[in-house]
């Protein structure tokens, strides 16, 4: 069964993790009628962050960037979270201030936020807990609550927080 209408989530991860993820956010997308925007591989394609992803997986290496652009990238992140119906966030092993902020900004302009914390110490942490709407402890878990909720209008998740 199908949502009734296609809800737009923001994929906030860690770039290293993003091949790992990108192949999870794929099945969801089909399996929940989900538009995941992933920061990494969604968007214009001659978009300077789109080219660096693909250089980098591609050759290893990041392209030249201007000086500006850790502003622009910041900026178009937010963007991305405000027009987002929910945030989606893995916290893994994998370092990343950029998923943490992302977090907090979305708690900020209240947006739900579902965390999943693959990484044990991420889910006691009381920053996550406060900026939360909901966490859950691995990938299986969220896709349960996804089922479950696939029943019910999921606009009325967007409503969620605490």
């Amino acid at each position: 069964m199908k949502f009734s209408s296609k809800r737009s989530a923001y994929l906030a991860h860690c770039c290293s993790s993003r091949h790992k993820i990108r192949e999870w956010e794929l099945k969801i997308e089909e399996k929940y009628n989900l538009n995941l925007d992933n920061p990494f591989y969604d968007g214009d394609p001659n978009d300077i962050e789109v080219r660096n992803i693909k250089s980098l997986d591609e050759t290893g290496k990041e392209i030249e960037k201007p000086t500006e652009y850790q502003n622009y990238l910041v900026w178009k992140d937010l963007d991305r979270i405000i027009k987002s119906d929910f945030v989606i966030a893995i916290l893994d092993d994998n370092y990343s201030i950029g998923t943490h902020m992302e977090i907090f900004f979305a708690r900020m302009v209240k947006k739900p936020v579902y965390c999943i914390c693959l990484n044990k110490y991420a889910i006691e942490h009381s920053w996550i807990k406060y900026c939360s709407t909901q966490i859950f402890p691995d990938l299986k878990e969220f896709e349960i609550f996804l089922n479950i909720h696939k029943i019910i209008n999921f606009q009325e998740m967007k409503y969620a927080i605490h």
